[in-house]
């Protein structure tokens, strides 16, 4: 008798955990659709011509994120490399400008622009958890040309 019921109680205990293992699938396959990226072909095309709605609905994994990042060091059409280096790490954005211009008119004006677009990808990213990253911009002498940790706010006239 008390082998027959030790049998159960193993039978039982095996029974249980392919069970369990089973919902552990689901629960990693809904995890890994969670991780799929939608809608990326949007950020081909200039950030004004993006709707409101088309952000809606754009999703960026951890990977397209970082992928992002390292395709905003890439030359442009004139060969020109506007972005030296891009680091991300412990919720800070670090971006370096290809130039030693300090506060130029030009890195001035590149600074928010660049906050503004790189915060709108990062937040549609699967590393957004409700906390917005600290962006640190600066050129390739040192110079700080913008650190915000919210976003910028807009100016209408």
């Amino acid at each position: 008798m008390k082998r027959r019921i030790m049998l159960i109680g193993v039978a039982s205990c095996f029974w249980l955990t392919a069970c369990s293992n089973v919902n552990g699938d689901d629960e990693a396959s809904s995890k890994a659709a969670e991780e799929k990226s939608s809608n990326v072909d949007l950020l081909n095309q200039p950030f004004e011509e993006i709707t409101a709605q088309e952000w809606e609905t754009l999703y960026l994994s951890k990977e397209d994120f970082d992928l992002y990042l390292t395709q905003l060091q890439v030359k442009d059409a004139n060969g020109v490399q506007e972005i030296d280096e891009v680091k991300m790490g412990s919720g800070k954005i670090s971006i370096i400008l290809n130039n030693h211009d300090g506060e130029s008119l030009d890195n001035l004006m590149a600074a928010p622009f660049l906050d503004t677009m790189v915060r709108q990808v990062y937040i549609r990213s699967a590393y957004y958890q409700g906390k917005q990253p600290t962006i640190i911009i600066s050129d390739l002498s040192g110079t700080l040309l913008s650190k915000t940790v919210e976003p910028l706010e807009t100016v209408n006239p």
